[in-house]
């Protein structure tokens, strides 16, 4: 089966003192992902830009690969 590399975003928010994540967001290029989670870093309590791995069709994804982290996000 083909592999194919994801880009994605996640927004997070502090909410009564809990860090919660939004959706995640996903873009065709590493600069893209970057440029974005760059333009919400200063909306948002935390963004973390991150790279999957994996076989879409047999729904088998690698562990994440953290590319950055603006301000308070798990992957921090």
């Amino acid at each position: 089966m083909a592999r194919k590399t994801i880009h994605c975003v996640q927004i997070f928010w502090r909410v009564g003192g809990r860090l919660e994540g939004g959706p995640i967001e996903q873009f065709l290029t590493e600069d893209a992902a970057r440029a974005y989670g760059e333009f919400k870093a200063g909306d948002a309590s935390g963004v973390a830009v991150f790279t999957l791995c994996g076989e879409p069709g047999a729904d088998h994804w690698d562990e994440a690969e953290v590319v950055v982290v603006h301000g308070d996000a798990p992957a921090a």
